[in-house]
């Protein structure tokens, strides 16, 4: 519940319609070191510091992980602009979307 709030609380504070990352999907994926953490801080002191470390860097991994995802989408727009006046059949197009999925996010200079 507090994720949803959490997550609620964030798109109101950036002001914004559209948000390209997602926390709560980001916990999920690192749900075991989330439990971990909120184990932790029950049983211990209730000190907050680790987890809001914790979470912090979560956030971080979050924003790299839409930040790679964003720049592999864009590659794969530019290349697809570029090329939009090349005939090209079903198989072909297929294979070429295959390919450049598969290639890491990191800005490649096609043209």
């Amino acid at each position: 519940m507090a994720r949803a709030v959490g997550d609620m609380a964030w798109a109101k504070a950036e002001a914004s319609v559209q948000r390209n990352y997602s926390m709560s999907a980001q916990i999920q994926c690192e749900r075991k070191t989330y439990y971990d953490h909120l184990e932790a801080t029950q049983k211990g002191s209730m000190g907050v510091t680790d987890g809001l470390e914790w979470f912090l860097a979560c956030l971080l991994r979050c924003l790299l992980g839409a930040e790679q995802t964003l720049a592999a989408v864009l590659m794969k727009a530019r290349y697809w602009r570029h090329w939009a006046g090349k005939p090209m059949n079903q198989r072909q197009i297929k294979l070429l979307n295959k390919i450049l999925d598969r290639l890491d996010s990191k800005p490649y200079p096609i043209f």
